[in-house]
């Protein structure tokens, strides 16, 4: 493909800014990686219309829509929301262990 810089180059200055601004979603061959670059890409349309899709999602106000952060997924897919587990577990955190108390703090609140 191109590079990026060439493309910037390339593309007119009156788009340029519009077209540039966002941060490029890499595309890659392996299918899981495309499907997360699809879903990234379906996301940022999604942000770009926001007019188009209010009336479907049922927002009096479209300020609302700007802020409202989609979840795409495909069939099948396993989301944070199925993931839970049969029992409650007790889980011991050391002290000495920088940086898991904010992890099981994470875990927690989901």
């Amino acid at each position: 493909g191109v590079k990026l810089q060439e493309a910037h180059d390339e593309c007119p200055e009156d788009i340029r800014d519009f077209i540039f601004k966002r941060k490029p979603i890499r595309w890659h061959r392996l299918g899981e990686f495309q499907s997360l670059s699809i879903k990234l890409i379906g996301e940022q349309i999604l942000r770009a219309m926001p007019l188009l899709y209010a009336s479907e999602l049922n927002l009096d106000n479209t300020s609302s829509l700007h802020k409202h952060e989609y979840a795409l997924t495909f069939d099948g897919e396993v989301t944070l929301s199925d993931l839970a587990l049969q029992q409650p577990v007790v889980l011991r955190v050391s002290a000495a262990n920088e940086g898991a108390l904010e992890a099981v703090t994470e875990l927690a609140s989901h």
